[in-house]
């Protein structure tokens, strides 16, 4: 059964990555072309989330708002970043929620998602758009922001539930 499940799961995460690499920036721009690498780099490591659900961990796996404060720091930007594992403590240390009640890249408490795609959408934007549970189409917002350290997620619009990561967080 768990290797099904693992061959699954390849499976799934091949069809994200296709998805993704073919998903072109429409201006060429390399600022662009950056955050759609990243947003599919992304939707790459996460997305066993989907599959697997957030209790029911890979090996050492873990959700991208539980990452370290570090790693969170190379996807987004700085105070974002802090404002994310700010919310992580915060659950750990409450045993509950604080701000963030759902996966922040499926924008769901209960996550799936198929035919996921990710395009250029407008300057310093890229979307993620995919299939959910109640076969709804789905789309997240990202916005970056190139810096010294490269390009890096400046805020995720919620199309579906209105809002943005960094006013969930309450950086606006």
């Amino acid at each position: 059964m768990r290797f099904f499940r693992q061959i699954f799961a390849s499976i799934v995460i091949s069809f994200f990555v296709f998805g993704a690499a073919n998903s072109k920036s429409i201006n060429g721009g390399e600022n662009d072309a950056s955050l759609e690498k990243l947003v599919a780099s992304i939707y790459k490591e996460y997305a066993w989330t989907v599959l697997f659900g957030v209790e029911t961990r890979l090996d050492s796996a873990i959700p991208l708002s539980q990452e370290p404060q570090a790693k969170l720091k190379k996807i987004f930007t700085d105070d974002l970043a802090i404002a994310i594992s700010t919310d992580e403590r915060c659950a750990k240390k409450t045993r509950g929620v604080c701000l963030l009640d759902f996966d922040i890249l499926f924008a769901s408490q209960d996550p799936s998602a198929r035919d996921l795609s990710i395009k250029f959408i407008k300057e310093h934007a890229v979307e993620a758009c995919f299939i959910d549970q109640s076969d709804s189409r789905r789309c997240v917002e990202f916005v970056g922001v190139k810096e010294a350290k490269g390009v890096r997620i400046r805020d995720i619009k919620y199309k579906n539930i209105g809002g943005s990561l960094r006013a969930i967080l309450k950086l606006e």
